[in-house]
C-alpha cells in the first residue's frame, strides 16, 4: 500500500506567515497537524530552501521559526532562509497534548520505572514513517529543499531524533538534540549507539546535542519541569548526555560532524531557545 495515496491532507487555517494542515495519516493511525512556515517573502531566497522539522510544535515553532528569521536575515548567507515545519497534534487540549507526544515520540512501550503513559508509547517508528512517506513529500511537493532537512526535538523530542538517526539513517542530513531522554528503557539510545559502532564504520550526518547544566541538580522546581529529585537523579541527564556524546565521538567517524554544548545554569525548561540559537549555527556553518 502506498501510505501516501492513503494518506488525507486538509487545509484548516492560512495565517500571515503559516499554513496549518491536518494530516489522516495510515502510518501512525491518527490525525496529525502539520504547520509550515515557508522563508518571509521579502528574503531572498535560492532555488532550494533546507527544511526544518520541529517536533513539539505546540511549544517550540515559534522558537525555531523565530530564530530562522533571524539567521536567514542576518547571518550574510550562511544560514539560509528555511521552510519551518512543525510535526504536532491538533487541539489546545495540554492533557491529550502530552499523551499523544509521549505516544508519538517514544521508540518502545518499555518506559522504565514502571510508568504507565495514559495513551501507552512506542509509537515513534510509525510516525518516522508518517515522515517518510507522508509529510517529507506532501512538504517537498510545495517547497523545493532540495533534499535538505534537519529535524529537532527537545526532551523526548530529543529522543526521537536519535531514534531517527539511528533507526533511519539518511532521512535527515543534521540533527538539533536538545536535553534527549536518554533514560528511555534504562538508556536505549546508548545500546543503539554500540550497535551501530558494532556494525558500521562509518555515520554520515550533523549533529548537535545540548544540555543544561543543572538538569540534574536537585530542586529547580518548575525549571526541572516539576519534577521530584529522586526523578531528577533517575533521568541522569547530563551524566547521561556526558557518556552518550563521548562515545560517539571516540567513534571518529569520518564523515559525522558532532558538536556537543553543556549549557552554563540552564535547566531542563529554559535551555532550548539557547540551543536552539547555537545549534543552527553549527549544524549549518561550512
Amino acid at each position: 500500500m502506498d501510505v501516501r495515496s492513503e494518506a488525507r491532507w486538509t487545509e484548516v487555517a492560512e495565517r500571515h506567515d503559516r499554513t496549518v494542515h491536518h494530516l489522516e495519516s495510515v502510518a501512525l493511525g491518527d490525525t496529525l497537524e502539520i504547520t509550515i512556515v515557508p522563508p518571509p517573502a521579502d528574503l531572498p531566497v535560492a532555488a532550494t530552501a533546507p527544511a526544518l522539522y520541529v517536533l513539539d510544535p505546540f511549544l517550540t515553532l515559534d522558537t525555531v521559526a523565530g530564530w530562522s528569521r533571524v539567521y536567514g536575515r542576518y547571518s550574510e548567507g550562511v544560514l539560509p532562509p528555511a521552510v519551518v515545519v512543525g510535526v504536532g497534534h491538533p487541539g489546545n487540549d495540554e492533557r491529550q497534548f502530552m499523551a499523544r507526544r509521549i505516544r508519538d515520540l517514544t521508540p518502545t512501550p518499555v518506559t522504565g520505572r514502571e510508568w504507565k503513559p495514559p495513551l501507552g508509547a512506542g509509537q515513534g517508528p510509525k510516525l518516522l514513517d508518517a515522515l517518510a512517506h507522508e509529510i517529507v513529500p506532501f512538504v517537498e511537493a510545495r517547497h523545493p529543499t532540495g533534499g535538505d532537512r534537519t529535524v529537532i526535538g527537545w526532551s523526548l523530542g530529543g529522543l526521537f531524533v536519535l531514534t531517527a538517526l539511528f533507526r533511519r539513517p539518511g532521512l535527515f542530513a543534521r540533527y538539533l538534540v536538545v536535553s534527549p531522554s536518554l533514560w528511555w528503557e534504562n538508556g536505549l539510545p546508548l545500546v543503539w549507539e554500540k550497535e551501530w559502532a558494532a556494525a558500521h564504520d562509518d555515520l554520515a550526518a550533523r549533529v548537535f546535542l545540548a544540555v543544561g547544566s543543572r538538569e540534574q541538580a536537585p530542586g529547580g522546581g518548575w525549571k526541572s519541569e516539576g519534577f521530584s529529585d529522586e526523578i531528577i537523579a533517575w533521568f541522569r541527564q547530563v551524566s547521561n548526555f556526558r557518556t552518550f556524546t563521548r562515545r560517539l565521538k571516540e567513534r571518529h567517524y569520518p564523515s559525522l560532524r558532532l558538536d556537543s554544548h553543556v549549557f552554563r545554569d540552564e535547566y531542563h525548561m529554559t535551555v532550548y531557545p539557547a540551543a536552539v540559537a547555537r545549534g543552527l549555527v553549527k549544524l549549518f556553518e561550512q
